[in-house]
């Protein structure tokens, strides 16, 4: 059988690109890794925009996808986004016209029109191409050519596994997720979650899911079945049904040129620029793009950048940090069109702090290897997510408000929480209890309803654990 090859097996694990025909089409979303069973792994006071009311009075304190579609489409149309929203159409290319990384920028639609911009904001999200890593393509490419091994994005609900043996590879929230509904109608689910190898009680698993680390190798036998080598360097001879990858995705522009962007398929160990080479140009790795400044700003473009890219940041509440980050990009546009046209204010962004802070980044990731440095280039550690936003909005906005700050010291203390309350929530969903812990929350103002979750909140932590399930270790993973 011929190899595939790493883009071709790629390729059977990747998504089609969303084919809207008409605003109204964004109450029915394209193709996407939602599955039926997913909510969000924070509680939704935590996930609200800041220049947004919050969700709906009484909405499920961990919600599920509709509702959190819902909140965006709300969004929509509270600033009156439809009319500026182009469907039945993609980006093929953004191209810089003012040299190799300066605006303004012509974007080509897959229609073939094309238009010039001052400013590109790219906001395509982190989620889109599966990620699967070599040793895994390699192993699995008969599985994968059959449809017996899939990325979890095309997993929707256990129920084409009922009585079967599968294997989930992965410990975040799809794979946890993908398990725990397994366990519940599967023979026997093996999975292969590093994360959690060494830190789940025994006992605390259903009894017929089987935890193990990480993969080191892995191969079919000719009579069907699975030979694994773990990280520990025990084999064990399985025989699955079904493989079910949950290892994540890979950040792709293929809309943006080699002049602009260079993709590389690792990080560069010696990092993308030296302390004071000039920086010509991003690298586009799988799991970040360098170097950016305050994760928003190419280098490239500096010092009056008109190019930014918004969503790039992970292990965090997302939606407030994008709305900190968009505030940024405003202001640098702004300022960097006004000296484009005579101003002689200074630029917005102060390059050698910004160069200085990227290498102490890197000299602190780096520490861990190259490899996971470029894994968590973008990931804000869970504690330091809410100075990041603060040093964006004083950035964007001159300071952080009295409000913002009251906000902000509200979520750090739910978000500390965020395993307890997500635990004791599936316990509560499972005794139908959730509507009558959340009658009455949410009304009033802005500073009101969020009082009344918060105080929510507490009351369920403080509450006794009535655990109803053994599953309690699947349902606690986090961003």
């Amino acid at each position: 059988m011929p190899m595939l090859s790493p883009r071709a097996a790629v390729e059977l694990c990747r998504l089609p690109a969303p084919v809207l025909t008409k605003p109204d089409d964004l109450a029915s979303p394209p193709k996407s890794p939602l599955y039926d069973s997913l909510t969000t792994n924070l509680p939704h006071p935590v996930m609200c925009y800041g220049s947004f009311p919050l969700f709906p009075p009484e909405t499920p304190l961990f919600p599920p996808a509709r509702a959190v579609l819902e909140y965006l489409r709300a969004f929509v149309d509270r600033f009156t986004l439809r009319p500026h929203i182009r469907c039945n159409a993609r980006v093929v290319s953004v191209e810089p016209l003012g040299g190799p990384s300066e605006g303004p920028w012509k974007v080509t639609l897959s229609t073939g029109e094309s238009r010039e911009f001052d400013c590109v904001v790219a906001a395509t999200g982190r989620y889109r191409t599966p990620y699967v890593p070599q040793l895994l393509l390699d192993g699995l490419q008969a599985r994968l050519r059959a449809g017996t091994a899939m990325h979890a994005a095309w997993y929707r609900n256990p129920e084409p596994y009922e009585g079967k043996r599968v294997l989930v590879v992965g410990g975040g929230p799809s794979g946890s997720d993908a398990c725990a509904a397994c366990a519940e109608v599967c023979e026997r689910v093996w999975w292969a979650a590093a994360a959690f190898a060494t830190k789940v009680q025994p006992g605390s698993l259903p009894n017929n899911v089987l935890l193990r680390g990480r993969i080191a190798s892995l191969h079919d036998q000719p009579d069907g079945a699975l030979v694994v080598r773990w990280a520990d360097d025990t084999e064990e001879v399985i025989d699955v049904d079904v493989v079910i990858l949950a290892t994540g995705y890979e950040l792709t522009y293929r809309f943006l040129g080699p002049g602009f962007l260079s993709c590389t398929p690792t990080a560069d160990p010696a990092f993308p620029f030296e302390p004071d080479a000039p920086i010509a140009h991003l690298y586009n790795s799988p799991q970040a793009i360098m170097p950016l400044a305050k994760h928003v700003f190419p280098l490239s473009t500096c010092p009056d950048p008109t190019f930014a890219f918004v969503g790039l940041t992970w292990k965090l509440a997302p939606l407030p940090i994008v709305e900190a980050q968009a505030r940024a990009a405003a202001k640098v546009f702004e300022r960097s069109l006004a000296r484009k046209h005579g101003s002689q204010l200074p630029p917005a962004l102060d390059v050698e702090e910004e160069r200085t802070a990227l290498l102490a980044r890197h000299k602190a990731l780096a520490v861990e290897g190259a490899t996971y440095a470029e894994r968590m280039w973008h990931a804000i550690p869970e504690e330091e997510q809410f100075q990041y936003r603060r040093e964006l909005l004083r950035f964007a906005n001159g300071r952080v408000t009295d409000d913002e700050e009251r906000e902000m010291q509200w979520f750090e203390k739910a978000y500390a929480d965020k395993v307890v309350l997500r635990q004791r929530w599936r316990e509560i969903e499972k005794r139908a209890e959730d509507k009558r812990w959340v009658q009455g929350i949410g009304y009033g103002e802005r500073e009101a309803a969020l009082r009344s979750w918060v105080e929510l909140m507490a009351r369920i932590v403080e509450a006794p654990a009535q655990v109803s399930s053994n599953q309690s270790d699947l349902n606690a993973v986090t961003p």
